[in-house]
């Protein structure tokens, strides 16, 4: 039992550092030393545990910033915050917290470090250097690296690798293999192409981006789309709005989430809610068409959420759906800025394969690759275009500036090559008109809501229909007032059939109108009728009256009877086929036997749903009707998480005050 509980002392005294539990018993040297290669600290013969080669040391000399860079680096050290270096020296040591580490190494900086783990200690940049075979600047390079992620320290007279990296690298690779490393990632393989060509061809994805994601929630904003029980966005909507944007499937679950990820689009609630835009959505209509893409994209390459899973199989074999549950990646931003990284990386106009920038990716994350990773990079490429920031293959301006300079760089790079917006189009008499570049944000407006886009390209093309026209009669607008803004915004005159097509729509557009009521009040005496209508004392009931003896109602029925039976009046109820309702007054004796009712089970409350409070999850109160739900089902909006580097610095305070 003695040696079970001392034991158990340095396994406490590990995990949690020495600053923070009482000395350990002389007695745990000698379990210490009966493990065969442990990764656990040596311990003292005064209980405190033991300087691993000099790492504590070496870490309490380093600066602030430097811990603050060390922290961000390694995000798992900060949460929570270590108290003091020792307490950070045992838990940058860890097995799972090394290896999380070595996850984020490039494979010539994995090499470097079976190195040191092969080499006797301490080892000089020399020897290293000698049994790699490599130049001396980018081993330098990888060795400053390491220093940084707390994977080797310089002792002064050679490195050193930090302790348990020998348990956490496994067998090295290196071992009588001298020679064979390259420091550099594998070459990319381009194609050339013309730099004015990509430019244009991303410019057009840009504007093509814009136009379909406008057109989308414009559309749901007249006709939102219910919002799923999974909390999702249903296949056939979808498709239907595609369809009406003239996009394919996977671009517009890409402009959906992007939208979502931007703001631009959020769900009114999650039990029987509906998709709408945002009021962000009417800013960002109008502002200038650089902003608007720059917002977009900044969206996407910050979002955690993968479009390309979208129509995949989750765990459990269900179809995962748009703005849906099990999109989250949190390696997504990370992949993203590389993939754009590497093809900003070759010289403008050439654009890369995939299967270059999934080679490249294996060099660059050779313990941590796995098929998410290759998706994400595939998708990644794909995305890019969509979004107009490649084209042909390959980065345009905007791309680079983006890589380089960050959104403001790319908005100001994009506008350059964008063509001006035009305030006018050419009507024809073939019902279509013709723009000839990108339109203004207000007649684009207006024309894409009197007219569908037939097709796309140097000039866009709008044809009107009868259902065209009648959704802007719809949307409040007049046949005079169509034909007074086609007047005014085309070249050539108004066409005689688009004129006799908006007078036509307009002509019979409201002639027979839908509305809904609750409730309706019917009566032979017109009189009495005309009396109930004029009571101000039913003024809350609404009524409307439809002809001499039909009024309608807003309220349900039973609130209508309430009333005015409080009134005075004496309505009868009336049933949907107008015979008179009669309600029968019955009584039920009480049960006093206490045999069980066939169908009931015991303890369960009258009029409770059978098995609904068995089957509850701990801390789930159950709705009634009329009550707020207490759980929402669905995708809850996720609060952007503290930087990484501000965590960082709050972490290095907290740990200097320990020490202090």
């Amino acid at each position: 039992m003695g040696r079970v509980r001392d034991a158990a002392q340095v396994f406490q005294h590990q995990l949690f550092g020495a600053c923070a539990h009482a000395p350990i018993v002389p007695n745990a040297m000698t379990i210490m030393a009966a493990l065969p290669r442990s990764t656990v600290w040596q311990v003292s013969d005064r209980g405190r545990r033991a300087d691993g080669g000099g790492f504590g040391r070496w870490l309490g000399a380093r600066s602030d910033a430097e811990l603050a860079a060390l922290l961000a680096t390694r995000p798992d050290l900060v949460s929570p915050a270590p108290t003091c270096v020792d307490a950070l020296a045992a838990r940058a040591t860890t097995r799972l917290s090394l290896e999380r580490a070595l996850n984020d190494l490039d494979q010539f900086a994995l090499h470097v470090i079976e190195a040191l783990v092969v080499l006797p200690c301490p080892v000089p940049t020399g020897r290293v250097q000698e049994l790699l075979a490599v130049p001396a600047a980018p081993l330098r390079r990888c060795l400053a690296e390491l220093c940084g992620h707390a994977l080797a320290f310089d002792t002064g007279e050679g490195w050193r690798p930090a302790p348990g990296l020998r348990a956490a690298v496994g067998e090295p690779w290196l071992a009588g293999r001298p020679g064979r490393i390259s420091p550099e990632p594998p070459p990319l393989d381009v194609i050339q192409n013309g730099s004015r060509e990509v430019d244009h061809a991303a410019a057009t994805a840009a504007l093509r981006s814009l136009r379909a994601t406008e057109g989308m929630l414009s559309r749901w904003g007249a006709a939102p789309p219910p919002v799923l029980k999974s909390g999702g966005l249903g296949i056939r909507e979808l498709r239907k709005t595609a369809t009406s944007v003239k996009v394919d499937v996977r671009a517009a679950v890409l402009y959906t989430e992007v939208a979502r990820a931007a703001g631009l689009l959020a769900a009114s609630g999650w039990v029987d809610g509906e998709w709408l835009p945002s009021r962000a959505f009417d800013t960002w209509r109008e502002a200038a068409t650089r902003q608007r893409w720059a917002a977009l994209v900044c969206a996407w390459l910050a979002t955690t959420r993968v479009p390309g899973l979208v129509g995949a199989r989750d765990e459990c074999g269900r179809l995962r759906g748009a703005l849906g549950a099990g999109l989250d990646r949190v390696d997504a931003p990370r992949v993203r800025s590389w993939v754009l990284g590497q093809l900003a990386a070759v010289a403008p106009g050439e654009s890369v394969s995939v299967a270059a920038i999934l080679n490249r990716l294996a060099w660059r994350w050779p313990r941590g690759q796995h098929p998410l990773q290759v998706m994400l990079a595939e998708t990644t490429v794909e995305e890019a275009a969509l979004l107009g920031l490649t084209g042909l293959g390959a980065l345009s301006v905007h791309g680079r500036a983006l890589v380089r300079g960050g959104p403001a760089a790319a908005a100001t790079a994009l506008e350059a090559i964008l063509p001006q917006p035009v305030g006018y189009v050419v009507l024809q008499g073939d019902l279509t008109a013709v723009a000839p570049g990108p339109l203004t944000a207000e007649l684009d407006r207006e024309l894409t809501l009197a007219a569908e886009v037939e097709s796309t390209g140097g000039a866009t093309v709008y044809r009107f229909s009868a259902d065209s026209v009648r959704r802007a009669l719809d949307a409040g607008r007049s046949g005079e007032d169509l034909l007074v803004f086609l007047e005014e915004r085309s070249r050539t005159p108004v066409p005689q059939p688009l004129r006799y097509l908006i007078g036509d729509v307009a002509r019979r557009h409201g002639q027979v109108r839908a509305g809904t009521a609750a409730a309706y009040l019917r009566c032979d005496d017109p009189v009495l009728l005309a009396e109930i209508a004029a009571d101000r004392r039913a003024a809350g009931l609404r009524l409307r009256q439809l002809a001499p003896t039909v009024l309608i109602s807003a309220s349900s029925r039973a609130d209508v009877l309430t009333l005015l039976r409080q009134l005075g009046y004496a309505p009868a109820a009336e049933s949907a086929d107008g015979a008179l309702e009669i309600t029968r007054a019955s009584t039920r004796a009480e049960d006093r036997s206490g045999k069980p009712v066939p169908g009931v089970r015991p303890g369960v409350r009258s009029g409770a749903r059978p098995g609904a409070l068995s089957g509850m999850r701990p801390g789930v109160l159950p709705v009634q009707p009329g009550d707020q739900p207490r759980v929402q089902s669905g995708v809850q909006p996720a609060h952007a998480p503290w930087p990484a580097e501000k965590r960082a610095l709050a972490a290095v305070r907290v740990l200097r005050s320990g020490d202090a």
